[in-house]
């Protein structure tokens, strides 16, 4: 009709990407771009923006209603999408948030082609299986998928086989891929085990004096003034049993330790980190980077990862591989093993300062908040 047919006039002239590739993505907000339009329709706009045609396997296969994108399967391996077919192809999938299945095998991708599957596929939050079998790519293709199966742990399942990729890579990408598997079916196997450090158990203890506040409050956003920060202060000494040190500092210790705070208000993680962390100010963009590295790793939604995981987490974070150093130095911040489990709460403490934890790990700040070079832990 003409209200669909001004809608995708207005998205034609529009970058091919919805994100750029190797970006973060949220399915949900994109799919709000296009409302009025069905995934069919939106698929000829980004192959337009592409400057090539669709494909019609592919426009079979989606919902030709709008604001339907539960689309779980992609099966092309009968088809011809080819390397200029690739871009509005994964693009596409950026929308469907029940993606499950990706196959394109024999479909004349290129290196180039895997790439940008490998990019999308980091991101996507159900993707589990992708088959680029039969395809004429090689070595760079396969560091391509070896990179997305460690980054991605939801990926459970690559088909590299009659393609030029060397046997030890792929190898490579089938170990990772059992691991990737294993740590998946450990949650059906057994449930959280915390660990009962005492700094755990402070932040429990804070987290329920956090909790009665808003309550008595009333709080309906769950975020109380940042002035309420002097009180946290002031409980996490009485946990720690120095409460006596409170008549110590003055008031304008309290008035620096609550100006600390980039906000009025302050919500639980921020509250938690401010308390308990000796840093000036708080990282908000490592907060959210950290929030997408736990909901990835708990892709089931279980309320917990296990730090058997750890050391794909810190390079998923850090973008690097851990040294084993690193990776022992962040258990040690718990006395953990990697047979134990880490909520929410204890991993954003644990992660927050990204590199090895330094110092001692109970240390309560000094009489003036400033800068360490390393986050020191109450």
């Amino acid at each position: 009709n003409s209200f669909c047919t001004l809608l995708v006039m207005s998205h034609e002239a529009a970058s091919p990407y919805l994100t750029q590739p190797g970006q973060a993505f949220n399915c949900t907000e994109l799919q709000q771009q296009f409302f009025g339009l069905s995934a069919r329709d939106v698929y000829a706009l980004l192959c337009k923006r592409s400057g090539c045609d669709p494909v019609s396997a592919v426009t079979s296969l989606l919902p030709d209603k709008s604001g339907v994108w539960d689309t779980t399967e992609l099966d092309l391996s009968r088809s011809y999408v080819g390397h200029r077919g690739v871009v509005p192809l994964t693009e596409l999938c950026k929308l469907l948030h029940k993606l499950q299945v990706l196959n394109l095998c024999n479909n004349f991708l290129t290196n180039k082609s895997v790439w940008h599957v490998c990019k999308m596929a980091t991101f996507h939050p159900t993707l589990s299986s992708i088959n680029i079998a039969k395809n004429d790519v090689s070595w760079t293709a396969g560091m391509c998928v070896l990179e997305l199966v460690t980054r991605n742990p939801v990926i459970r399942s690559v088909d590299v086989s009659h393609t030029l990729i060397k046997p030890a890579v792929a190898e490579g990408i089938a170990a990772q891929i059992r691991r990737n598997s294993l740590s998946g079916s450990r949650h059906h196997r057994r449930g959280p085990k915390s660990t009962n450090h005492p700094l755990v158990i402070r932040q429990r203890a804070l987290k329920r004096f956090f909790r009665e506040a808003l309550a008595r409050e009333g709080s309906s956003d769950s975020r109380l003034p940042r002035s309420f920060l002097a009180e946290g202060y002031k409980e996490i000494l009485r946990l720690a049993g120095r409460e006596k040190e409170v008549d110590q500092r003055s008031p304008s210790f309290f008035t620096a330790f609550v100006n600390r705070c980039p906000s009025e208000t302050v919500d639980w993680e921020l509250f938690m980190l401010l308390v308990m962390i000796e840093e000036p100010i708080v990282d908000v963009q490592l907060i959210e980077k950290l929030r997408t590295a736990f909901d990835k790793f708990d892709a089931e939604n279980c309320g917990y990862i296990e730090l058997a995981d750890l050391r794909s987490i810190l390079q998923f974070v850090n973008d690097v591989e851990p040294t084993d150093t690193e990776v022992d130095s962040k258990l040690a911040f718990y006395a953990a093993d990697t047979s134990m489990t880490v909520s929410w709460d204890e991993f954003l403490l644990l992660m927050y300062d990204r590199g090895p934890v330094v110092g001692e790990k109970t240390a309560l700040l000094s009489a003036t908040p400033i800068a360490r070079p390393k986050a020191h832990h109450r």
